[in-house]
């Protein structure tokens, strides 16, 4: 058997091995805390990506590219378990103050929001969000989990400029639904505002970032032949402005956006039909 020697320990060195001890049972236990703390309700204060729905590949890659654009956040992006993080949020590039409220509201809110992908998925126009469950915590606080769905092969058949792209890409779109949702604006919109709230909140965005202005939610439909087909479809028109801005003067361009209804996810908007024969999409 082999014999351990054994040293005397005097008073002093017994009192700092027992201060070393106790500080490193501090700094474990505050480890241990802030844990926790990062892992209670995660999902109720962040913005997730995850599943077998979640946007992937190019369409994540312009997702995020169109966040940063309009944030200014130039950090901004999906870590590996498939969370929104911000990263240094001091390192802002332009981008609009109201979207980086938007988001922050979102991320501290108690709610979850979680991305799908819903390519070519008839029931949804663009975008759209839905509550899903609803939870009460021990005190009785409610919360709700939403599902944003994004058709991205809707965005794909949109026809205009690229700056009134941008006023309508996923990531302005995203935006939108995240107001729904975490400010309580509704599209209620009608004959006396063509607008509704949650899209005057969107035009907000637009005009701290420079981009064309949505003038109405509802989209004009007309008959037409596209350039190349001889068959008749039916086109929707989403009329933006660009304001132009001079010493003298103040004007306002057109900036129309075009799509092929059969080709987006209309099923469950309504038309109107109209005395001149366009009708109206909402």
């Amino acid at each position: 058997m082999r014999r351990i020697r054994s040293f005397p320990v005097n008073s002093q060195s017994r009192d700092a091995m027992l201060l070393t001890l106790a500080g490193t049972i501090m700094v474990l236990s505050f480890m241990l805390v802030a844990t926790t703390k990062a892992s209670i309700g995660v999902e109720g204060t962040r913005l997730c990506n995850r599943g077998a729905f979640a946007v992937a590949g190019k369409h994540l890659v312009r997702l995020v590219e169109g966040l940063r654009s309009k944030t200014g956040w130039q950090e901004l992006g999906f870590d590996g378990e498939g969370f929104l993080q911000l990263g240094d949020r001091s390192r802002v590039h332009g981008g609009s103050k109201t979207a980086r409220e938007l988001i922050l509201a979102a991320m501290t809110s108690h709610d979850s929001f979680e991305l799908r992908a819903s390519n070519r998925d008839g029931s949804v126009a663009f975008a759209q969000i839905q509550p899903i469950q609803v939870r009460l915590d021990a005190e009785g606080r409610r919360s709700e989990i939403w599902v944003i769905s994004i058709d991205f092969a809707d965005f794909a058949e949109l026809r205009g400029g690229p700056e009134t792209l941008a006023a309508f890409d996923p990531a302005m779109n995203l935006l939108h639904e995240l107001a729904h949702a975490v400010l309580g604006l509704r599209d209620n919109y009608d004959e006396t505002d063509s607008l509704g709230d949650c899209e005057r909140f969107t035009n907000r965005i637009r005009f701290e970032l420079g981009l064309p202005e949505r003038l109405q939610y509802r989209a004009q439909n007309s008959r037409t032949v596209l350039p190349g087909s001889t068959a008749t479809v039916v086109q929707a028109e989403l009329t933006f402005v660009q304001v132009m801005r001079s010493l003298n003067e103040i004007k306002e361009r057109r900036r129309p956006l075009l799509f092929s209804v059969e080709n987006v996810g209309v099923s469950t908007m309504v038309f109107r039909a109209r005395p001149s024969g366009v009708s109206a999409m909402q």
